[in-house]
């Protein structure tokens, strides 16, 4: 285990192997975790596994060499994301009244401990699909933008700030798979260490490898979260 602490200076010696010269490496660190981010891992008194802070760097550094076109980067667990969760359930619950049955907090970031890339996922669910037109225009107004439909049932929204992904509402009706999926797949992650150090050191892996955007990070972690889940309807 490799501590993360405020003051303690980079081993920039350790991370020459990708390449890079020396004010590179540097830059690419402050980049990559900022002074937020290694703060509130010295608040903590957490450490991240060698291998996974390997890999927290290499992709700092791809990603100051190349253009990776992920929706955002995978940073270490940020306390925040409940309230963040909590902030933007209670401003899109009302687009969906009357017809809301609950809003979950889905996804990476509604896991403890779990690195993410920092987009809070919310899953509606609504007893019926109605109103679209009006539902999309108080979508818009909250900053969102209506995505294609993932499958019949299943909407989807997304919202970016400055290019990047914050958050992702999947809007399903009662009752769709997804929705017991999406809770079991979080509960998992949840309540598995190894399943989590998995997951998490996957994404690390397939964030520092990735070349043609988020649909190849997608479709490369599928065969994991389908290995425990089991096969998708057809």
């Amino acid at each position: 285990m490799i501590p993360i602490h405020a003051n303690d200076n980079p081993p920039v010696d350790h991370l020459m192997e990708f390449g890079a010269p020396k004010r590179w490496v540097t830059g690419a660190l402050n980049d990559r975790f900022g002074p937020t981010a290694v703060m509130a891992q010295k608040r903590q008194n957490r450490t991240l596994p060698a291998r996974e802070q390997t890999l927290f760097w290499r992709v700092a550094l791809m990603r100051r060499g190349n253009s990776m076109a992920l929706t955002s980067q995978i940073t270490p667990y940020n306390e925040q994301w409940p309230s963040m969760f909590v902030a933007e359930r209670r401003l899109i619950a009302k687009v969906f009244e009357p017809d809301l049955i609950e809003i979950h907090h889905v996804g990476s970031t509604a896991v403890v401990g779990l690195s993410a890339k920092p987009e809070i996922d919310l899953l509606v669910e609504v007893r019926v699909q109605t109103n679209q037109v009006d539902r999309d225009r108080s979508m818009v107004s909250l900053g969102y933008v209506r995505g294609s439909n993932l499958s019949l049932g299943h909407h989807f929204y997304r919202k970016d700030v400055d290019g990047v992904r914050t958050h992702k509402v999947h809007v399903c009706l009662t009752g769709h798979w997804q929705i017991e999926r999406m809770i079991r797949f979080r509960n998992l992650l949840i309540d598995n260490p190894q399943i989590r150090q998995e997951y998490q050191r996957l994404k690390l892996h397939l964030e520092a490898s990735n070349r043609d955007g988020i649909g190849e990070y997608l479709a490369n972690k599928a065969p994991f979260i389908d290995a425990l889940m089991g096969p998708r309807p057809e």
